[in-house]
């Protein structure tokens, strides 16, 4: 459809504008359990609980959405809302404890990860991006995420 053709050339013309060749975000992801006890814990996303974020590895959506969402700055990512149809959601803002909508997922905590952005980026407003791909560079150790109290579940 042409309209939406148009709006995806004016989101990567504003990103590109914005972002220069620089392309270093930071990401909000969960922590949990992994399967097998031996490999200890894994990172995933708040929003599908499936696709798994490894420092290193190239990583891409494993659900219908074709994009990842990042964010420009430290303080940005900090502070974001988690969409309202995430697969995990948050029970205490204090202590970044995460509790998944349905019984059968496990507990979660939110790290930030520093990623790199790869491939065309679009902008979604208020520091929010979106790339095809994404390369986990670090976890921020001392990084804690305080969503806006304005956000509700």
């Amino acid at each position: 459809d042409g309209c939406r053709l148009l709006e995806k050339i004016r989101k990567q013309t504003i990103a590109k504008s914005m972002l220069k060749d620089d392309h270093i975000f930071y990401k909000v992801v969960a922590r949990i359990a992994h399967p097998d006890p031996k490999v200890g814990r894994k990172l995933v996303s708040f929003f599908d609980g499936v696709t798994e974020y490894s420092l290193g590895a190239f990583t891409t959506s494993k659900t219908g959405c074709q994009r990842l969402f990042v964010y420009r700055s430290l303080r940005e990512a900090s502070s974001c809302p988690l969409p309202h149809s995430s697969c995990l959601k948050p029970t205490s803002w204090q202590h970044s404890r995460l509790e998944p909508s349905s019984t059968n997922q496990r507990k979660a905590v939110a790290v930030i990860l520093l990623v790199a952005g790869i491939g065309q980026p679009e902008y979604h407003g208020h520091g929010k991006f979106s790339f095809p791909t994404l390369l986990p560079l670090a976890v921020l150790a001392n990084s804690n995420w305080k969503p806006e109290s304005r956000w509700k579940c």
